[in-house]
């Protein structure tokens, strides 16, 4: 991971009930000024942040590139203040990608926020699409996304994606549906730009535990 911590920014005051605060984040290319809001917890109680903005810096004079104006988020400030931000090639074309932690109390299976640099626009845009993957996995040597996930009791599967021309793609998926003392496992892949059913199988057994 290309994350290091480098510079913790105090700013005065925004009003009476907040601190305005500015982390730094030293990435390859590109310096990233993560910008915070968090309230002055009362005594005994816990304090809650959130990223107000995102400022792209130029690694050489530290301009600024692009704001970014976050989406609504919230983490925990109880033990440190640091918002969970990271950096890292997300879509394998060997450029810096980012990504930024929605809540820290949410229970979710992805709860973050992608954003992709565009080389065309030399800008970084929001994915929905990563947004949306169950328990992402990144795999650099396949260059490509895995996600295990469930659906209800009885089915599950094994979805992978790869990047195609710049869009995210389904390249293969395996499903596992449960049915009374059987399982039925169904393997489709992306043939000629569209996702095709290559096996299913005959109901096994389920193992018994």
């Amino acid at each position: 991971m290309l994350v290091r911590l480098l510079l913790l920014l105090i700013l005065p005051f925004s009003d009476g009930e907040k601190i305005q605060k500015s982390f730094l984040f030293h990435g390859k290319s590109r310096d990233y000024k993560v910008c915070i809001s968090k309230d002055v917890a009362e005594t005994g109680k816990s304090t809650e942040a959130s990223v107000d903005s995102i400022l792209v810096l130029d690694k050489g004079d530290e301009h600024t590139i692009q704001v970014i104006v976050c989406e609504e988020n919230y983490f925990n400030c109880t033990k440190s203040d640091t918002p969970g931000f990271f950096i890292d090639d997300m879509n394998f074309d060997g450029r810096e990608d980012f990504k930024l932690l929605e809540s820290s109390a949410k229970e979710a299976t992805n709860p973050y926020f992608y954003w992709l640099y565009n080389p065309l626009f030399n800008r970084y845009e929001q994915s929905p699409g990563l947004e949306e993957i169950m328990s992402p996995v990144f795999n650099k040597g396949c260059k490509c996304i895995t996600s295990n996930w469930k659906k209800g009791s009885n089915i599950s599967g094994k979805t992978t994606y790869k990047y195609i021309s710049g869009l995210l793609e389904v390249t293969e998926e395996i499903t596992e549906e449960t049915l009374l003392e059987s399982v039925y496992v169904t393997t489709r892949k992306l043939v000629d730009g569209q996702l095709k059913t290559i096996s299913k199988n005959e109901p096994k057994e389920v193992e018994e535990q």
